[in-house]
């Protein structure tokens, strides 16, 4: 063969396996529990959370009919959040939530978001989604999450 023919092919050998290997190594799930919780078609993704740190839900796959609603308790059996979800209209969809401090959910400092959380499907028979807050703060993680003073707020207070 020329080599002007060779040469091109053997750069664009090597240049093709290192962009395939620094794919595998960026996706790869690391070994900081970062695994994905699935249950039907929904999902998060790990199962450990720092305070401050969003969670991704994804959905995917959702069937025509399956109508409902993911609600997100936190600890204490209190619904944190409610999301509809609608699998004749959309049956895939992507969202990020973060709970933070706020006197209408009745979370007024960052350790009633410690502990065990889960995700609940009304209107269809999937399995909650087990997923936990951990007491450690992701590095800038305490500005969404400052006290509130139960004492000068207007909203609901728990006893």
């Amino acid at each position: 063969m020329n080599r002007k023919i060779i040469i091109p092919i053997i750069i664009a050998v090597i240049i093709a396996g290192g962009i395939a290997s620094s794919s595998y190594f960026y996706h790869k799930p690391s070994d900081e529990g970062n695994q994905w919780v699935i249950s039907g078609p929904f999902a998060i993704n790990k199962p450990v959370y720092k305070l401050g740190e969003d969670i991704f839900i994804s959905v995917h796959g959702l069937k025509p009919g399956e109508v409902g609603n993911m609600l997100f308790i936190r600890p204490g059996e209190k619904t944190w959040k409610i999301i509809p979800f609608n699998g004749t209209s959309k049956n895939s969809f992507n969202f990020y939530v973060k709970p933070d401090t706020s006197t209408n959910d009745g979370i007024y400092k960052a350790d009633d978001l410690v502990g065990k959380w889960r995700v609940v499907f009304e209107g269809v028979k999937y399995e909650p989604i087990h997923f936990e807050y951990v007491n450690e703060f992701i590095e800038g993680g305490q500005v969404d999450l400052a006290p509130i003073n139960r004492t000068t707020t207007i909203g609901p207070i728990e006893k």
